[in-house]
């Protein structure tokens, strides 16, 4: 392999200089594509490693997202369900009683600070849950009955 490279012998000058050329040996070649093999190898074990922490934080994120979702719905089911429906239409007692249907356009139209403060201080027959309830538990009940839109 040739290559190319300027050297300035002692005494010459700026435009006097002429390009000479270097025979590389076999033995600096080898060394040289050994570098690049290694550098190719270093490259495909980095994509390797981001590939695999993707992976798992995808699915790290998505096993915390299923799981606040089962708890929110375990807390409904816990709070609410018993009045409002399973599935927020409400139930038979709840009719009764006056329980808001959680699927209407007027109920999913409330904003979620007037939600919040219903289920903190109650309404007519509804109790208050705003002791027994911590904040973000009211914010995630407010989330859920957001995904009872007709």
């Amino acid at each position: 392999m040739l290559s190319f490279s300027r050297e300035c012998r002692v005494g010459q000058q700026g435009p006097q200089r002429e390009p000479r050329f270097r025979v590389v040996g076999p033995s600096k070649l080898g060394k040289l594509e050994n570098r690049i093999d290694w550098s190719l190898n270093m490259k495909t074990i980095k994509m390797q490693v981001f590939a695999t922490m993707t992976a798992i934080a995808v699915v790290f994120v998505l096993s915390l997202s299923a799981h606040a979702q089962n708890a929110s719905d375990a807390l409904y089911k816990s709070k609410c369900a018993a009045c409002h429906g399973a599935d927020g239409t409400g139930s038979a007692t709840g009719k009764k009683m006056g329980a808001h249907d959680f699927t209407t356009a007027d109920v999913q139209g409330m904003s979620d600070a007037e939600i919040s403060t219903i289920i903190t201080n109650g309404k007519n027959k509804m109790p208050k849950y705003g002791a027994s309830l911590k904040p973000e538990d009211i914010k995630r009940l407010v989330a859920y009955i957001r995904t009872f839109k007709k």
